[in-house]
């Protein structure tokens, strides 16, 4: 929860309303988390919703996906520079390998146990009763000869061969809810901080099973609190903040 949810949201926060000693606290964090377990994904996490955070106090996040596409080309770019240079090239082997080839290799391996072995029992229910532990380590032992490896996907394959078409179905279903649910309160309270919970959530479903992200990476617990701490703004996006609100009826009050 502290890694994969409340400190990338307080990056996003921090950056969002110029709390910068909030996102030294969460890249501080995520230092120690790598010294401890060896865990990276945090940090770029971090980095990512800080960025997230400047993007929609510039009211630019609409324009985050080709932001993200043009920041990779120039990494690809770079990273080839770097190959031809050096002949070794360390940032397509930590960021282009993990964040493209791993992913694509990953679904590959579902796809691929699902065309070779699924009946129509399996496209039905899928594997979830076969064993009572979760495929990814069975798409471990059996892709990568090692069931520890835990060979997680993104959410909607992993519900696809779990639990078949139906849990594909209720993936559908219960995301859509989710996201339904963020939506009522951002309309409702008019407070651009709840879509770094919506951002950080479709981020986690692309490697992390919906239930997973919801309740193990803390998003569940973050919209609780959302709820019971951040105040109402009682305004529409879009509109004027409360500083903004109040400086204009005074000034229409003193005319």
């Amino acid at each position: 929860m502290a890694l994969n949810g409340f400190t990338p949201l307080l990056a996003f926060v921090a950056s969002f309303e110029r709390r910068f000693g909030f996102l030294l606290i969460a890249l501080a964090f995520t230092c120690f988390a790598y010294w401890l377990i060896g865990i990276k994904a945090p940090t770029l996490l971090v980095l990512l919703m800080a960025w997230a955070g400047l993007l929609s106090r510039k009211n630019l996040l609409k324009h985050l996906p080709v932001f993200f596409i043009l920041i990779s080309l120039g990494i690809s770019i770079v990273a080839a520079i770097e190959q031809y240079v050096f002949g070794y090239s360390y940032i397509a082997d930590y960021f282009i390998r993990r964040a493209y080839a791993v992913i694509a290799q990953l679904q590959g391996a579902y796809v691929a146990y699902m065309l070779e072995n699924f009946g129509l029992k399996d496209w039905l229910s899928g594997f979830a009763q076969l064993s009572n532990e979760p495929v990814s380590f069975l798409l471990g032992e059996w892709y990568f000869g090692n069931k520890n490896t835990n060979a997680n996907t993104n959410t909607f394959l992993y519900s696809m061969l779990n639990g078949g078409v139906s849990g594909y179905v209720l993936a559908i279903f219960f995301i859509t809810a989710i996201f339904s649910t963020l939506n009522y309160l951002y309309l409702e309270r008019g407070d651009k901080v709840i879509m770094s919970v919506a951002l950080l959530y479709a981020l986690l479903l692309t490697e992390q099973s919906y239930t997973t992200a919801l309740l193990s990476s803390g998003i569940a617990a973050s919209i609780l609190i959302f709820i019971l701490l951040r105040p109402s703004s009682n305004m529409s996006p879009g509109s004027l903040n409360i500083s903004e609100k109040l400086g204009k009826e005074a000034h229409d009050s003193n005319h």
